[in-house]
């Protein structure tokens, strides 16, 4: 009742009890003394109808009972293409191993679809991704596919051989490559004592806590600045150097005479102090120096006072 009134679940249920082929050696086969099923419950083309309703709404098994049916000819005439469509379908949502590890079947001997040992293995490994239970047939599987495909590439095949892929590369710019740099999870984060692994109580992932990236990123920036001034203080340098080379080529150009005059001054005048320019007057400080003509009067004033 379940069933006809739409139920995936009463759908699912009545297709199992109607399928006659849940083991490749059932035990009717070994076992012929046992008790056969009723003709009410051995009708596999009414099972094929409820595991076709129970697929519809979007039941992964029943999509891939789908498939069984349809490559066996099990309730219906054999269709190989219908096969792989109903595993390809189950494959797209990664749920299914067994769907996946199907299609590389069916690729690896060309049923259903174009015979390509590269894109058998492929639906293999993501086999095994999907569930790590699949293990052993999955690395019995690519051991034959692997041989097969050594043997067709030494033979000159027609078939797609087993291809390295080479692994995508994607070109950063300086920006991403340090977000990634500062995001990603160096190897000492994770070291430890003996006490960090005893200890119950929780600790901070990373040295530092959440201020860490912030003081990276504080330590970045006064390297910068470093590095500035250090490259303002050698261009200052420089320029001054360059100063010096071009008047001292001007002066070589003017000739011996302006050199000598830019290099030595001239000589003070009689009673001219050095330093002092001509015509300038005398300057003798706030006293008279001695020898001076106002020095006596300046002593004798100072005394009277």
């Amino acid at each position: 009742m379940a069933a006809e009134q739409g139920y995936e679940n009463g759908q699912a249920n009545v297709a199992y009890l109607l399928d006659e082929h849940k083991s490749i050696f059932p035990l009717n086969s070994l076992m012929p003394w046992t008790k056969r099923r009723s003709a009410l419950l051995r009708n596999a083309a009414l099972a094929l109808i409820y595991w076709t309703r129970s697929a519809k709404q979007s039941n992964i098994d029943s999509m891939v009972k789908m498939g069984d049916y349809y490559l066996e000819g099990v309730g219906t005439d054999p269709d190989n293409e219908k096969a792989a469509t109903c595993y390809q379908t189950a494959a797209e949502f990664q749920q299914s191993a067994q769907a996946l590890w199907n299609l590389g079947w069916m690729h690896e001997n060309g049923i259903g679809v174009e015979q390509d040992f590269h894109l058998a293995k492929r639906f293999y490994d993501q086999a095994l991704e999907t569930n790590q239970e699949a293990y052993l047939p999955v690395k019995l599987s690519l051991l034959k596919l692997r041989m097969r495909s050594f043997w067709n590439t030494i033979t000159n095949g027609h078939v797609n051989s087993i291809q390295s892929e080479p692994e995508p590369k994607k070109d950063w710019s300086l920006r991403e490559w340090i977000s990634n740099f500062l995001e990603d999870d160096h190897p000492y984060y994770h070291d430890g004592d003996e006490d960090d692994l005893t200890d119950p109580t929780p600790k901070d992932p990373m040295p530092g806590g959440d201020d860490y990236y912030d003081e990276i990123d504080e330590g970045i920036l006064e390297s910068l600045i470093i590095v500035g001034l250090a490259a303002a203080l050698v261009f200052l340098v420089y320029y001054r150097q360059q100063r010096q080379l071009n008047h001292r080529r001007a002066m070589e150009q003017q000739g011996p005479g302006a050199l000598a005059q830019g290099a030595l001054p001239a000589p003070p005048m009689p009673g001219q102090h050095p330093g002092q320019h001509p015509g300038q007057q005398p300057d003798g400080g706030f006293f008279p120096p001695p020898g001076d003509p106002n020095f006596n009067q300046w002593v004798a004033g100072g005394i009277g006072h």
